[in-house]
Formats: C-alpha cells, sequence, structure tokens
C-alpha cells in the first residue's frame, strides 16, 4: 500500500466495523512522533483525543515525546457519512 492510499485501507476498515460489524467506537494509537501514522488516522476520520506517556522496558528513540490517541465514535461516523450523502449539505445549491 502506498503512502498515499493507506487513509483509504483505514477507512474501508472502519466503514465496514460501524456499518456490517456493531462497533461503535474505532480508536488507534501511535508514538507522537510519527506524524506519518499520525496523518493517516486523521484523513481516515480519526481525531486526536489525547498524548499519554506510557512506561516501556526498552523505549524507542522518540518514546519520550509520549503516544497519542484518536478515535471516530459511531455517531461521527454516521454524521460525516449523512453529510456526504447530501449535497447541499457542501453549500453547493
Amino acid at each position: 500500500m502506498g503512502a498515499r492510499t493507506g487513509h483509504r485501507g483505514a477507512r474501508a476498515l472502519i466503514d465496514k466495523g460501524f456499518a456490517e460489524l456493531g462497533v461503535r467506537r474505532v480508536w488507534a494509537q501511535t508514538m507522537a512522533v510519527k506524524t506519518a501514522s499520525r496523518r493517516v488516522m486523521e484523513k481516515a476520520g480519526l481525531r486526536y483525543i489525547r498524548t499519554f506517556h506510557a512506561h516501556f522496558d526498552d523505549p524507542l528513540p522518540g518514546t519520550e515525546h509520549g503516544e497519542v490517541e484518536y478515535e471516530l465514535r459511531l455517531a461521527d461516523w454516521a454524521a460525516r457519512r449523512a453529510d456526504q450523502a447530501d449535497p447541499a449539505a457542501d453549500g453547493s445549491r
């Protein structure tokens, strides 16, 4: 999967989880310094929730900046899909 398509795969999995599997919340975490991973989460529709610091016995470089958590809840996902399906939602009328 190329750098420009990671969010598409994530969106497909998120859609399947909410639409077919009864998922109520999708969450993801990564190192705060992993900006590319964070961007994929954002482009997939997840929103930043928090930065936290976990203990690791053998930490990787960058661990000192913490971990970040992102989420997307079912109600927010459904609202976005409704907005995308409604041509008036973008103000084009």
